[in-house]
């Protein structure tokens, strides 16, 4: 059997392969042939994969992750062994499927941080900075994760739901236009069309993964937006905006908190995605989640790439 095809049948049929690693998810963002994934097999089942794009810019091969993708890498199937004897089969599988990788020039991925062990990639010459999020590990106690949540949260949610409504009904096309709105009150357009918001859109409530809060007041504006997934072990903040009209209306955070609560009938644990730009992360800390520590793997063919590599992400940051 072709080896992308087992990969899929794997993920119906295997509850461990998180939401991002999911086969439906990789088409829906990328399409069904702009992914591929290195396998570990063993008996003749995969126990091991490592799902990846191919991306071609200035002439050179990258292996990354598609768009509203926060993290990848390497996915194991759940083990019993002792934990030396995992750590050291490990290292077999990570060499294997990097083997498996084809050529390129620059490796560069976000592993979820139930990944502990980046040392057989380290081994092989990789490097990882460490990124943070915010995580509320447990959401079975909504009064405790109220209790946490810091006092501007905790107003902004009471302040905001007396004049607005949490609903849950409006189009992936009305989600866009207020995201939309978002980016252009900073002078930007979003990094995705909205044929391709639609597209994710559609393959998430196709399979009951995802859902949509917009905060509307009693004239039907709508002042905020926000995006959740799920699998059976976590929910993730996918997206958010807010129209730059009721930015002081604390409907952003109304919408959060709503997420949450919903969040709590589905799933165990609530993932804000990154919270590496200052005002975000204070922003998010407020709601009262764990610090949560995450690898960024990558590896360049030599050190000339990895310095064009990084001076045009920081000038792509900077302008």
């Amino acid at each position: 059997m072709e080896t992308k095809q087992q990969y899929r049948n794997l993920c119906e049929v295997e509850p461990s392969v998180p939401l991002f690693h999911q086969a439906w998810w990789l088409d829906a963002v990328c399409g069904e042939d702009g992914w591929s994934v290195a396998t570990y097999i063993r008996d003749g089942k995969i126990t091991a994969a490592l799902p990846y794009i191919m991306k071609k810019k200035f002439g050179l091969k990258q292996i990354g992750q598609p768009r509203f993708t926060q993290t990848l890498g390497v996915w194991f199937t759940p083990s019993k062994a002792k934990y030396t004897k995992r750590i050291g089969k490990e290292k077999e599988v990570v060499f294997s499927l990097i083997d498996s990788l084809p050529y390129h020039h620059i490796f560069f991925q976000g592993f979820h941080h139930n990944y502990d062990n980046w040392l057989p990639f380290y081994f092989r010459g990789f490097e990882q900075t460490t990124k943070y999020s915010y995580v509320i590990k447990d959401l079975s106690d909504l009064d405790s994760i109220w209790g946490d949540m810091s006092v501007d949260v905790r107003r902004d949610v009471r302040r905001s739901k007396d004049a607005l409504k949490v609903v849950n009904d409006i189009s992936a096309s009305e989600f866009y236009k207020i995201v939309h709105k978002t980016y252009s009150r900073q002078g930007m357009s979003p990094p995705y069309s909205e044929a391709r918001f639609i597209k994710l859109a559609e393959a998430v409530f196709t399979h009951g993964s995802g859902k949509m809060f917009a905060a509307v007041d009693s004239e039907a504006n709508i002042h905020a937006v926000s995006f959740i997934v799920w699998d059976k072990h976590c929910a993730y903040y996918l997206i958010g905006g807010g129209d730059p009209e009721f930015r002081n209306s604390g409907a952003a955070t109304l919408c959060i908190w709503e997420a949450i609560k919903f969040s709590s009938t589905v799933t165990n644990s609530f993932d804000f995605e990154g919270s590496m730009v200052e005002n975000i992360e204070r922003y998010f800390r407020g709601f009262g989640g764990n610090l949560q520590p995450y690898y960024r793997i990558y590896r360049f063919q030599n050190v000339l790439i990895g310095l064009a590599f990084y001076f045009r992400r920081y000038f792509t940051k900077r302008l």
